[in-house]
């Protein structure tokens, strides 16, 4: 006889499913439900996904453990026990997964992007005899968190050989009673994670150049601080430098777009905030800097060549020390109220702009005046670089060689012929070269304010340190020297407004 011979939580959606099926079979459980919780971990940008990569740590049966897909390689899984995340790669315990990850996380950190728990309920559908003749899988999962949320069901519809027919039919039932999928899409996931770490690095903006610029504008620096506010939350955590890179870089940006088109906001509203963002990126620098310096003197990137050189470890000991001290001015900052209300009070103020703003010029004629003023004003600049230009001199180039670029990225999407993508990457490049140039003067400030630090250095260090000194002078001259060619793009008849 068709009917439910079994006690399920009627809060629970396998209920559903097994009050469709009762209509035509007998209805009965295969055994206690299996709770598992699963946490996707990738890193904020999300190099795990884009490589074709899967990475989970699983709860089952009270065993914790990470699984690591990776194909075409078979997957591998490792104990969980003393892990939290979120995490640097380097402290991963599991060597093979550290190998399998390197290469694609570098150095970001592994983060939880979200979490599911998932209720297994398998049931077996009795037909008039008492034979099974169907088994049905059902996987209740919900998000967890601070906002869970419910996702699709899935179930699967087994038949016992011979019995294709009630299969059929099990399908239908459910699928006229349930809201069923086989297969839940990582956008779908996300979209429901609400608060994970997934953030864009780099607002993608489509802009109208027939709006009114100061629309635009404002818009322009509402999406920059979505990427400070999205980046809050990681710099705090402090597992992973990009957070804290992320938020500069949004910061530096915002402060360009006010110094070079604020004017056209209402209110002298880019002035009001423009010593607001200042300090902002001063609390943050000298975070920044340590981490550049530890990830050189840490070998993990090669802004400094440190072949042959094994006694730098007292230098690494001392940046880092003083990163501990750094961290926490940093992260008294963001809990500041002033921090607070920067948000707060350029977010209402920038709202409002964006969907009242009508006077003044568009968004084509500021962007093609702005375009053509700032790149005067860094042809002017370059027209005397030489390579024994002053450290001051090639500083304030790379500064308006950044507003240049800023301006290219922010107002790019309205330029017809794609040129500012040319000219983005030619300023790129000049960028690099100039801050070649200017962390190496950095790390020879380091090794000497570490010399200077104490008297009792070991001998083997002292000796690194000069070697490494000379190094970084050979690489400061020949960046010097690449310079003038790099430039020559840019100060010439590069394309766009």
């Amino acid at each position: 006889m068709p009917g439910l011979g079994i006690d399920l939580d009627p809060a629970g959606r396998a209920a559903q499913v097994a009050a469709a099926l009762s209509a035509a079979f007998d209805v009965r459980r295969s055994g206690p439900d299996v709770c598992r919780e699963a946490t996707w971990l990738d890193t904020a940008d999300g190099r795990l996904d884009r490589a074709g990569m899967a990475m989970h740590d699983v709860v089952l049966g009270g065993r914790s453990h990470i699984v690591l897909e990776h194909p075409p390689a078979p997957a591998l899984s490792a104990d969980r026990s003393t892990v939290r995340w979120p995490l640097p790669l380097a402290a991963l315990p599991d060597e093979a997964m550290r190998q399998a990850l390197g290469p694609v996380v570098d150095i970001r950190a592994l983060l939880p992007v979200w979490t599911v728990r998932t209720v297994s309920t398998e049931l077996r559908l009795l037909d008039d005899e008492a034979k099974t003749v169907v088994r049905v899988l059902v996987e209740d999962s919900r998000l967890t968190g601070i906002d869970p949320a419910p996702l699709p069901l899935v179930v699967s519809v087994n038949p016992v050989r011979g019995y294709d027919k009630e299969q059929r039919l099990a399908q239908r039932l459910v699928a006229e009673a349930c809201d069923v999928v086989a297969v839940i899409s990582r956008e779908a996931m996300v979209a429901a994670a609400l608060g994970g770490w997934l953030q864009p690095v780099r607002p993608d903006l489509h802009l109208d150049g027939e709006t009114p610029a100061a629309r635009s504008v404002a818009t322009v620096l509402i999406a920059l601080l979505d990427v400070v506010e999205l980046n809050v939350r990681g710099v705090a955590a402090d597992v992973d430098t990009e957070f804290l890179h992320d938020l500069r870089v949004a910061a530096r940006s915002t402060r360009a777009i006010i110094k070079l088109t604020g004017d056209v906001l209402p209110d002298d509203l880019g002035p009001r905030f423009a010593a607001e963002w200042k300090w902002l990126t001063t609390e943050t620098a000298l975070t920044r800097d340590l981490d550049v310096q530890l990830l050189a003197f840490d070998g993990r990137d090669d802004s400094i060549d440190l072949t042959g050189l094994h006694d730098l470890g007292p230098v690494h000991d001392y940046l880092a020390a003083r990163r501990v001290v750094a961290v926490r001015g940093l992260r008294r900052a963001l809990k500041s109220a002033r921090f607070r209300s920067l948000l707060h009070d350029w977010r209402t103020a920038l709202t409002e702009v964006a969907a009242t703003a009508t006077d003044g010029p568009t968004t084509a004629e500021l962007a093609a005046a702005r375009m053509r003023r700032a790149r005067r004003r860094a042809i002017r600049l370059s027209a005397g670089v030489t390579p024994e230009s002053s450290f001051d001199e090639l500083h304030d180039l790379r500064k308006r060689c950044k507003e240049l670029r800023y301006l290219r990225e922010s107002f790019g999407s309205i330029i017809a012929d794609g040129s500012h993508r040319s000219e983005i990457k030619q300023l790129k490049a000049v960028q690099d070269c100039l801050g070649e140039i200017q962390d190496t003067a950095m790390y020879v400030d380091v090794l000497t304010e570490f010399v200077s630090s104490s008297a009792r250095h070991p001998v083997p260090t002292l000796l690194a340190v000069g070697a490494l000194r000379d190094r970084l002078l050979t690489r400061s001259r020949r960046a010097h020297d690449a310079l003038p060619a790099l430039l020559e793009p840019v100060t010439g008849t590069a394309g766009g407004p």
